[in-house]
């Protein structure tokens, strides 16, 4: 059996060379991005009332679809609406965060039960626990 033949497309073996540019590429388009950008959007827009948790999911998201674009020009329209339901999930948890934040600051029944369960788990009044003239600080 003769393996030395003169065929320039002979890999060796009685194989063909590999064409690698020939060869599909998977995965190259960056749709498996685009999808993970999406998914991780969308729990970030269901969890929005947790406090830090979607934001990051939605900034990881965001991440993940402009890095699905690749070499390409433009993005793909399922990396576009990953980017938009990641910045509507980011704007939705500042806003709701800041609301509580607001509604409980204000509510004075709020305060006075926070200010007497405080004072039963720790001994002393809120207000004389930032006392800095009085010594240390608790």
């Amino acid at each position: 059996m003769d393996y030395n033949t003169n065929n320039p497309n002979d890999y060796g073996y009685g194989q063909p060379n590999p064409d690698y540019s020939q060869q599909q590429r998977y995965g190259a388009d960056g749709e498996g991005f685009a999808h993970a950008a999406m998914i991780m959007g969308i729990i970030a827009l269901l969890t929005c009332r947790i406090t830090l948790f979607p934001t990051i999911l939605a900034a990881i998201a965001a991440i993940l679809a402009i890095l699905s674009k690749g070499y390409h020009k433009k993005m793909t329209k399922k990396a576009r609406n990953a980017v938009v339901i990641a910045v509507i999930a980011i704007v939705l948890n500042v806003a709701l965060s800041i609301y509580s934040i607001n509604t409980l600051m204000h509510d004075q029944q709020f305060l006075n039960q926070f200010e007497q369960m405080y004072e039963q788990i720790y001994g002393v009044p809120f207000d004389s626990s930032f006392d800095l003239e009085g010594g240390e600080m608790l």
